[in-house]
């Protein structure tokens, strides 16, 4: 029986969003005043959804990559390619 991807597909969503944000917040260097605007993101839309999303259920994630079909793995593209956007616009800023 298939589980499904759902658990993995919000963890590599959440897992880009964040290193999106924090390639925005570390592109002149890390510094300790990076701290506050790093936390004030992290409780705020849409990347607050984002992460409590990939936390919870993340210990499906082994399971559901055991079980995964290329159907599964194939329909994870969409998401990723919207989340990796983000990603590469985060770098440009």
């Amino acid at each position: 029986m298939e589980k499904g991807i759902k658990e993995t597909n919000e963890a590599l969503v959440g897992f880009i969003k964040l290193s999106a944000m924090l390639a925005h917040e570390f592109k002149d260097g890390i510094q300790a005043t990076d701290i506050g605007p790093i936390i004030v993101k992290m409780q705020s839309e849409p990347l607050k959804s984002a992460l409590l999303d990939a936390y919870n259920g993340i210990e499906e994630v082994p399971s559901e990559l055991r079980d995964v079909s290329l159907v599964e793995a194939m329909s994870l593209i969409p998401g990723l390619i919207d989340a990796l956007g983000d990603l590469v616009q985060a770098v440009k800023k």
